[in-house]
């Protein structure tokens, strides 16, 4: 038994960056405690490699695929009052309860053999005949063949995450809702272990972007009885599911941890009840950053604006480039450098290089490529971000880190890194400005408003440098985790 059971979704260890980096670097500062990891993937591929070193405090690391018709021994046996706790499930959804859930979440729970089987659950003449009633409640005028299709394909996957015999653990913590949420949720009931969920992004609401603009979900131009409006029927279906999922996630989690008040806001919204809420935001290894000296040539008085980031349109580089025109004409004298790398999305990378060129900036923007950023932040006057989604973005905190003032626009935890989230936090003062989304003005504005400001730019960089080491300090956020950890595993110890 594991101390820790990590339950993931699509990341850590086959996905590097993002979730993927957070589990890792918490795992690592946590040696002493033991972790297990239940990974969810879409589908087994056996040419996947680890693109990172298991640490030796992860004891194992066992792997469910969705879309897997799992090979089991068939078992003839009668499962009359199984097939009526579903029936009673799926009219409790209808009415969005959750009163027979947990008794639901127990009939794989120790006995798969004794559970209806993926062959039962699909193929049988029970399965058809809720498959209709549920067909006839909805009051669909979409077809029957692509009800059951949608119905095959959204439940496969639920089969196999309540198929999954979870292992033992003191504490269950989740980093989504969606599949991994519903997992853990499980596990907490069968296995009577408290439940911690960390929700970076959330979970739900990115679901809904995708879902809504999609092109491989079937859509008519038809169709009556589908809740919530603004989709198409099996488009809401789809929401509605990973709705479910989230509702479940909350419900059985102990602690609803978010990165900002900005996401707090919206799980109190999917209905994450408000005792259980907290921030426990993204941190950084100021010690990591700190010994580097500028590693490019600076031209006498010219004045360097840096973009670090992937060069791709959720980071909107060309905000950026036309933002610079404007300063160039205001402050002749600024360089701006474009650091990251250049090849995940290569046509708007030449779309940035060509824009670049009509704007004439071909003198005055630099796209780097991949390159150690450490290295280049001490060299730099200012740190711009004008993506148009972000979460709580490190690049701000790397800036930080080396006293560098930023502007960014008003996404994510932003507003809350350079303006602070508590009173304490506030009071430190501005490590930067914050801008509208896709505008060239404002965000010139912004960066002439510091550049222009010498004082000020001092200022807010000795704002953001003890902000960062205050409020961000790696090592003092991933010992909450250790703290809450601890906690929960005495309380099991306590039972």
């Amino acid at each position: 038994m594991s101390d820790v059971c990590l339950v993931l979704e699509g990341t850590f260890p086959y996905v590097r960056g993002g979730v993927s980096s957070w589990v890792y670097n918490l795992v690592r500062s946590l040696p002493n405690i033991e972790f297990s990891v239940l990974l969810i993937s879409a589908e087994r591929d056996e040419a996947r490699t680890y693109k990172y070193p298991i640490p030796d405090n992860i004891t194992g690391i066992q792997e469910i695929y969705l879309h897997e018709y799992r090979e089991t021994r068939r078992v003839k046996k009668r499962h009359r009052q199984r097939w009526e706790l579903i029936e009673r499930l799926y009219d409790e959804l209808w009415d969005g309860r959750l009163d027979s859930f947990d008794a639901f979440a127990r009939l794989f729970a120790n006995d798969p053999e004794g559970s209806i089987d993926w062959r039962e659950f699909f193929f049988s003449k029970r399965s058809w005949s809720i498959l209709e009633r549920l067909y006839k409640k909805h009051e669909t005028e979409n077809s029957f063949i692509d009800y059951f299709w949608t119905w095959r394909f959204t439940h496969l996957p639920l089969y196999n995450v309540f198929a999954t015999q979870v292992p033992r653990a003191r504490v269950y913590h989740t980093i989504s809702t969606g599949y991994a949420g519903l997992l853990g949720a499980l596990a907490k009931i069968r296995n009577g272990a408290p439940l911690i969920l960390t929700e970076h992004g959330i979970y739900t609401n990115e679901r809904k972007i995708e879902i809504i603009s999609s092109e491989w979900i079937f859509e008519e131009s038809y169709g009556r009885g589908v809740r919530g409006g603004g989709a198409s029927f099996f488009k809401q279906w789809w929401i509605n599911l990973f709705g479910f999922m989230s509702r479940v996630t909350y419900q059985y989690s102990d602690e609803i941890i978010t990165l900002y008040s900005g996401n707090q806001l919206l799980q109190l919204e999917d209905g994450a009840p408000p005792a259980k809420l907290s921030i426990i935001p993204n941190g950084i290894s100021v010690e990591a950053f700190s010994g580097f000296k500028c590693a490019f040539p600076k031209e006498p008085g010219a004045l360097y604006i840096g973009f670090v980031g992937r060069v791709v349109p959720i980071k909107d580089v060309k905000t950026f480039v036309k933002a610079v025109k404007i300063v160039k004409d205001r402050l002749p004298n600024v360089k701006a450098l474009i650091l990251g790398p250049t090849d995940e999305d290569e046509a708007y990378h030449q779309e940035c290089r060509i824009l670049t060129r009509m704007l004439s900036l071909d003198d005055v923007i630099t796209f780097t490529g991949p390159i150690n950023v450490k290295e280049y932040y001490p060299g730099l006057d200012v740190v711009v971000l004008t993506s148009v989604s972000e979460a709580q973005p490190l690049v701000i905190l790397e800036a930080h880190t080396q006293g560098v003032p930023c502007v960014a626009t008003d996404v994510g935890a932003c507003s809350e890194m350079l303006y602070g989230r508590t009173d304490e936090d506030r009071a430190l003062g501005k490590s930067g400005l914050v801008t509208n989304l896709a505008s060239p003005q404002d965000t010139a504005d912004a960066i002439c408003t510091i550049l222009s400001n010498p004082e000020m730019a001092r200022k807010m960089g000795q704002a953001g440098k003890k902000r960062t080491e205050l409020f961000y300090n790696e090592t003092d956020l991933n010992f909450k985790y250790f703290d809450l950890y601890r906690h929960y595993m005495n309380v099991v110890i306590g039972r």
